[in-house]
């Protein structure tokens, strides 16, 4: 371990800007970036073209930043390799010799998790992107992910291997089901995790056009962008058989909405978003979910309400409803659901 030391901040590393390694506000440099969207929307098929973009250096679409080509590190744990990644890293023109997969078996299988981090240490490469889709199935069993606390914990390894390779590692999840106005509350298993990315993508699907949308949905190193749309279409690659079409799908670029996804979230479903909650459900949802796993400290709770828009008043009263209890445990007030069992000192 390092040892820790008093530095005097004027003799400290200089003040540099944000870089980004897509277009500004797409996927912060040495930091842990969110992709966020709906199941089977197209997210998968972004990822894609944002890898080709950097494994071959040339700008595509809203991918504006020129540079040398890089090397990708991919862990994919839920698109098989032969019949579904690759197919498609080849349609979109990647450089599949700067492309490398972290997993036990050479189709893919067994994917990594953030304990085989030190494999990449080992190796000879300095990705400039670390693409991890689905996230949550990379994480190690034992660690529950609505707890802000162990969520941070989960996240911590890819957070200093970026800092220390200088890589935007990108973090795909799902959203949840929770149906609202504000994109911030659909954070799928854990809105603890928007806490911890400094930069947020989030997709959404048209619903006239099916056009994906992608766009900067929270960003504490610049300021949010329009959101851009891409069209799902596919290019013939194979022989049609009787089982198979030959096809396989690509995104191509239509340019940019004009609006943030923020908005077009909230007009989707026809309200202001942020702020806006009514529907006592959706507080209750929240608490379910976060304490759900166990007992949760209870100023994480609280840390989470207020990351959703919930006022603390909207919080006890959500409490009593579902019947959440509070202990003391040590030096820290705990909540549960009063079908769990308060820890033991």
């Amino acid at each position: 371990m390092t040892e820790m030391q008093l530095h005097r901040a004027s003799e400290m590393t200089e003040s540099q800007p944000v870089m980004w390694l897509l277009s500004p506000g797409y996927l912060a440099k040495g930091k842990p970036n969110l992709l966020v969207g709906a199941e089977g929307i197209g997210k998968s098929l972004w990822t894609i073209r944002a890898m080709a973009t950097v494994t071959t250096g040339k700008p595509w679409g809203p991918f504006t930043i020129a540079e040398d080509p890089a090397d990708v590190v991919l862990i994919a744990t839920e698109d098989g390799w032969s019949d579904t990644i690759r197919p498609r890293l080849e349609a979109a023109g990647a450089d599949l010799s700067r492309l490398f997969v972290l997993s036990a078996e050479r189709d893919g299988t067994g994917p990594a998790t953030a304990d085989d981090i030190g494999v990449l240490k080992s190796q000879a490469i300095k990705p400039a992107l670390i693409v991890l889709d689905a996230w949550i199935d990379t994480v190690p069993g034992g660690i529950n992910v609505k707890d802000p606390q162990q969520c941070r914990a989960a996240v911590k390894p890819w957070k200093d291997y970026a800092a220390d390779v200088g890589a935007a590692v990108l973090l795909v999840t799902h959203t949840n089901r929770l149906g609202t106005g504000s994109s911030r509350d659909t954070y799928g298993l854990s809105v603890a995790l928007r806490q911890v990315g400094r930069s947020a993508l989030y997709a959404v699907e048209d619903p006239e056009t099916s056009a994906l949308i992608v766009g900067p949905e929270k960003s504490n190193l610049s300021s949010k962008a329009v959101a851009e749309r891409f069209e799902k279409t596919t290019v013939p690659m194979f022989e049609p058989t009787a089982s198979s079409d030959g096809l396989v799908p690509v995104l191509d670029y239509i340019g940019p909405d004009n609006r943030t996804v923020g908005d077009i979230v909230s007009a989707q479903h026809g309200n202001s978003g942020r702020g806006n909650h009514t529907n006592s459900g959706q507080i209750d949802q929240m608490v379910r979910d976060a304490l759900e796993g166990g007992p949760v400290p209870s100023k994480d709770l609280q840390e989470l309400a207020e990351a959703y828009g919930f006022s603390n008043d909207q919080l006890d009263r959500s409490k009593v409803r579902l019947g959440v209890r509070s202990y003391r445990d040590g030096n820290r007030w705990h909540s549960e659901l009063k079908s769990e069992q308060p820890a033991t000192a």
